[in-house]
């Protein structure tokens, strides 16, 4: 079975955003695949690198180093819970969708701009390393979803949201998420 992983962030449950996460969950589960859910509003995802990210001591409290105390923390499973769980899911995942809130420019430019790619591309491939000490993948995907941002009531007046949804979101899978590429 194939999992695909959502990093879904808007703040708002019944949003037109919430509603086309909801769709995608469906479609890919009906396809077959295996879906996680990282809601980050939901789960008071926190964006800072900072020393809570690390349990216990550190290998040098004088003078930190988040990436050098990361990395031993990684090494002695010394990571936060959060952290952990969120390396768990994309270990698992065969295809990643990063679903943002159009409004929240400085999220969307950073998920939607080559950086990402390129970090995501060198971070999986640094992941992979560590697990399986090889860089070679089978298959893995990213794709970014955004959606404009309308008022609230023009969104919960639509009809047949879902159902349209769900042809856009079976359109978008069937093809984009059955091509190999990293």
């Amino acid at each position: 079975v194939k999992t695909a992983l959502i990093v879904f962030a808007h703040q708002t449950p019944a949003s037109f955003n919430a509603t086309a996460r909801d769709v995608a969950v469906q479609e890919l589960s009906d396809q077959g695949y295996r879906v996680l859910v990282s809601d980050l509003y939901a789960m008071k995802f926190r964006a800072e690198a900072t020393r809570d990210d690390i349990k216990g001591e550190l290998k040098n409290p004088e003078l930190f180093q988040y990436g050098d105390e990361t990395m031993f923390a990684w090494m002695e499973n010394q990571l936060s819970e959060d952290i952990t769980a969120e390396q768990q899911k994309v270990t698992e995942a065969e295809l990643i969708i990063f679903q943002v809130r159009e409004d929240k420019p400085h999220l969307q430019l950073w998920l939607l701009s080559v950086s990402l790619w390129l970090f995501c591309a060198s971070l999986w491939s640094l992941f992979a390393y560590l697990l399986n000490h090889t860089f070679a993948f089978s298959s893995f995907g990213i794709l970014s979803v955004s959606f404009m941002r309308s008022p609230g009531w023009f969104s919960n007046s639509l009809e047949g949201v879902p159902e349209m949804l769900r042809t856009c979101w079976s359109f978008c899978l069937h093809s984009v998420v059955h091509l190999d590429w990293v």
